[in-house]
């Protein structure tokens, strides 16, 4: 499982980094992204390919990481 931590970040960066680490996986491959707001989550699901993944729960991190936690599992090649 790959791991991004995108807490603190500009948007626009946060969405190319998380995009193109989603693209280098392989089929099956899970990416876990700790990102700010579910707003940024948002984006990110619109900039990766309809069908392309499975969104598993979402979750919001406890203290004394604050943020929310998504993971994407890779279901296409």
């Amino acid at each position: 499982m790959a791991r991004l931590d995108l807490r603190n970040l500009i948007i626009p960066f946060c969405l190319l980094k998380a995009s193109n680490a989603f693209l280098a996986l392989d089929k099956d491959d899970v990416l876990e992204i700790l990102c700010d707001d579910s707003e940024n989550i948002n984006d990110l699901l619109r900039i990766i390919p309809a069908g392309s993944c499975k969104v598993l729960p979402i979750a919001e991190m406890d203290r004394p990481a604050s943020g929310l936690m998504i993971r994407l599992k890779k279901i296409t090649q």
